[in-house]
């Protein structure tokens, strides 16, 4: 089945339940935007607020970033779950191209991420009371290296690769333009994110953690029932399909591992942890979550490597296949060809539901770092706050563009600038607060930064590697000049 076929090929079935679906996740949203909020906000407010609670602009942020720290265990799981898991179509791409590896690299080395952040992160960043990412490194480090922060975690959160998937998304299945696929999904978006803030974030998520799940483990029994068992894959896919290096380097390798690490420093991680009201709420939740992704992994690694069989399969057969590209996209592709009537609607709202669930988080997120930790708190306000998200997504699209179609390359590149930037002195220092004073953080991560880009013109080595091994030196170098001067 080609790309321009895939609309015409959903029956009255499909159509319905993807209605459905759209409209229990508008009902869910309406539902969370009616929750009076201001009832909850005394006793949701930590020992230590940063900000007070007495003016309309207060509250507004008070809402619209942190949900009045009102985030429930099962709410709690249920968008981070789903928030974190947008670029499916980076991973059915990546195992598409090595099979199990990928079940390493974006399996079990966010895992190992996740456990760190669980056992010595959630009870530190509970001592403080922030907002913001960047408002915690405030206390952690100071002024200017918060506001150094926000403006490369503005990046890092920037929905540059989930803009992508979606209008990869919406390209196959409509046969549009790529770019115009990536703005008509993304201005989509917008529209209920400017109102709602992380209420409608979080109770959108709430139905696309449900079907997102039940989409993908549906792709798996379909797939095992038509294409054949797993013996089936190990005998016809290439035997580096099974090993957990692939074809792949050891570098390369490494270099997923750190940005995993990723996780210590992406705000909407932190976002999400912030909006409870307690650290044992936090840490089991990431813990239930870690499970539920082990389980997500399997089928979407599965899928992927399923697709790739069913692509050899078409070229053997000497049927013409014509994408944008076609390792993002045949996941899709084999997946409506599957499965059976009214189930290939709700497969395409778990695709809608895995990728908007994170891009509507990322975006708002991005907003609010330029909005409140950015632009000078002078200049705060609700409009100002919504203008913000508009201008985003435009840079967000834009930025998309220059990566043609692979969401892989944009987690490539923009993570390693980000991560290896800052994961080493933020996480000193979340150990150890005020271990590094403000000028020192800053010197660290822009080092970082400058060598990573510098570097790799001379030496044949990932940029990640650079920007952690300089982190790791200056870090300790200024740790110990610390320590003398203390004596």
């Amino acid at each position: 089945m080609s790309n321009s076929s895939i609309i015409s090929n959903l029956g009255p079935e499909d159509l319905i339940v993807m209605m459905l679906v759209f409209i229990i996740t508008s009902c869910s949203i309406r539902f969370g935007l009616k929750r009076k909020l201001h009832n909850d906000w005394n006793k949701n407010l930590l020992k230590k607020e940063r900000l007070s609670l007495n003016s309309p602009l207060d509250r507004h942020y008070f809402r619209h970033m942190i949900m009045a720290r009102t985030l429930t265990l099962p709410l709690f799981i249920a968008t981070l779950v789903a928030s974190w898991y947008g670029g499916i179509f980076g991973v059915t791409e990546i195992s598409y191209n090595t099979g199990i590896y990928c079940f390493l690299t974006q399996g079990i080395f966010w895992y190992i991420s996740y456990i760190i952040f669980a056992l010595f992160v959630v009870k530190t960043i509970s001592k403080y009371a922030p907002y913001t990412f960047p408002d915690m490194i405030h206390e952690l480090f100071g002024k200017r290296s918060s506001y150094l922060s926000s403006i490369f975690n503005f990046f890092n959160v920037l929905p540059i690769a989930y803009t992508l998937s979606l209008g990869l998304l919406i390209h196959t299945i409509f046969g549009l333009n790529l770019y115009l696929s990536t703005i008509i999904g993304s201005f989509c978006i917008i529209t209920y994110t400017i109102k709602g803030g992380m209420l409608a974030d979080v109770y959108s998520d709430l139905i696309h953690f449900i079907v997102m799940c039940s989409s993908v483990l549906l792709v798996v029994v379909f797939a095992y029932y038509y294409l054949g068992d797993f013996s089936t894959l190990h005998q016809k896919l290439p035997s580096h399909y099974f090993t957990l290096q692939s074809d792949q380097s050891i570098s390369s390798i490494f270099m997923w591992l750190f940005i995993a690490l990723s996780t210590l420093v992406n705000p909407s991680f932190y976002q999400k942890c912030f909006a409870t009201n307690s650290y044992k709420i936090t840490r089991t939740g990431i813990f239930i979550s870690i499970i539920i992704w082990m389980i997500f992994d399997c089928c979407t690694v599965l899928g992927g490597m399923y697709a790739k069989l069913y692509y050899d399969s078409l070229y053997s057969s000497g049927e013409y296949f014509s994408s944008i590209n076609a390792h993002s996209s045949m996941y899709l592709i084999m997946a409506l060809d599957i499965l059976p009537p009214g189930l290939k609607g709700f497969f395409i709202a778990g695709i809608l539901a895995t990728i908007i669930s994170t891009l509507d988080s990322n975006l708002l997120i991005s907003s609010n770092t330029l909005c409140f930790d950015i632009i000078d708190k002078r200049y705060r306000s609700i409009r100002l706050q919504r203008i913000s998200i508009i201008l985003v997504a435009l840079l967000a699209i834009c930025l998309s563009f220059i990566f043609n179609g692979s969401v892989k390359q944009v987690w490539k590149h923009i993570g390693s600038l980000t991560s290896g930037s800052l994961t080493v002195p933020v996480f000193f220092g979340l150990i150890h607060p005020h271990i590094l004073k403000d000028n020192q953080f800053i010197i660290t991560v822009l080092s970082s930064f400058v060598l990573m880009l510098v570097l790799p013109f001379f030496l044949n080595i990932e940029k990640i590697f650079i920007g952690i091994l300089t982190g790791i030196i200056f870090t300790i170098i200024f740790i110990l000049v610390n320590k003398l001067n203390s004596k």
